[in-house]
């Protein structure tokens, strides 16, 4: 029996340096996991910040690119404006080209009329008739208060 008891004795002792083993071996395997847990989170918190940085500097970037596209557009509208507002002013330019070109192509008109009568006149009479005053008057009335030259065509007629 004693035999027994000691054997009995030494597989406990046996068990209990094998459960003591298991707990430390169990506590050291724990202290590694958690090492190496700790090395990972910092390397994962280190790859986070660095992406957080490069998401930053990304959106900041995005920021300058729409603000430069804003002041863009709007140089492109002062710019469409500016275009706008010549193009305007050239064609109220041009139609008062067209109405000046008008008048004096009427002038020019009621001259060459003008002229042909006096011309006419001359040969009949040095003097202008009444009427023929008149409707001088009425011709070149659209003319008033522009300076009109004018000279004459006639020559005076030779007396035998």
């Amino acid at each position: 029996m004693l035999i027994t008891e000691f054997i009995a004795i030494g597989a406990a002792i046996v068990s209990l340096c094998g459960t003591m083993g298991a707990i430390r071996y169990g506590n050291l395997v724990s202290s590694l996991k958690d090492a190496d847990l700790a090395v990972y989170k910092a390397d994962a918190d280190l790859k986070i910040a660095q992406a957080n940085q490069g998401a930053a500097t990304a959106n900041q970037k995005a920021q300058e690119a729409n603000d430069r596209a804003v002041t863009a557009t709007n140089e492109g509208l002062k710019l469409q404006a500016r275009v706008s507002s010549e193009a305007a002013r050239a064609a109220t330019a041009e139609q008062g080209l067209a109405k000046a070109n008008k008048e004096t192509s009427d002038f020019a008109h009621a001259l060459a009329q003008q002229q042909g009568i006096m011309a006419e006149q001359s040969k009949v009479s040095p003097q202008l008739a009444p009427a023929q005053v008149q409707m001088l008057s009425n011709a070149l009335q659209s003319f008033s208060g522009q300076d009109v030259d004018l000279q004459s065509t006639i020559t005076p007629l030779k007396r035998p």
